[in-house]
C-alpha cells in the first residue's frame, strides 16, 4: 500500500501526495526553509511521522494550527488538554521529580505554552521514516 506525503504550509493551502518512501531531508528542509526536528504524532488514529522546523518559534514563524492540531492529536487521544495550564504544570513537576532536575535551562525566554508548530511542516501518512 502506497502512503501519503502531506506537505503542510504554515498558511494556506497544504497538497498531498503519494509516495512510497519518504522525501528527502534536503526536499524537506527547503520546504520547512531549515534544519527540521523530527516528532511522532497520532494521525487518523495511527502513529505518524512530522517533520517541522527545528527553530520556528525562535525565529518568528508563524503558527502552523493545522500541524499544531495534529501534534496535539496523541496528548488529547490521552485524555489530555495541551492548553491545560495545570496539565502541562504537572508533566513539568513529574518530569523533575522522575530525573531529580532541579533546575531547568531555557535559552528563549518567551512562552511557548502550549507548545505550538511554526513554520511549514511535511507530515508522513503510511510511510517509514527510517
Amino acid at each position: 500500500m502506497m502512503g501519503q506525503v502531506h506537505w503542510i504550509p504554515a498558511r494556506g493551502e497544504g497538497r498531498v501526495e503519494r509516495a512510497d518512501s519518504s522525501p528527502s531531508l534536503k526536499a524537506m528542509q527547503a520546504w520547512c526553509a531549515g534544519f527540521v526536528e523530527h516528532v511522532t504524532v497520532l494521525y487518523k488514529g495511527k502513529r505518524a511521522s512530522m517533520y517541522v522546523h527545528d527553530e520556528g518559534r525562535i525565529i518568528g514563524l508563524p503558527v502552523n494550527k493545522a500541524a499544531t492540531e495534529i501534534y496535539w492529536a496523541a496528548s488529547r487521544a490521552r485524555g489530555v488538554e495541551p492548553s491545560d495550564q495545570v496539565e502541562r504544570e504537572a508533566d513539568k513537576q513529574a518530569f523533575s521529580e522522575r530525573f531529580k532536575a532541579d533546575f531547568t535551562v531555557d535559552l528563549d525566554t518567551r512562552p511557548n505554552d502550549p507548545p505550538f508548530i511554526h513554520g511549514n511542516a511535511v507530515l508522513l501518512e503510511g510511510i517509514s521514516d527510517g
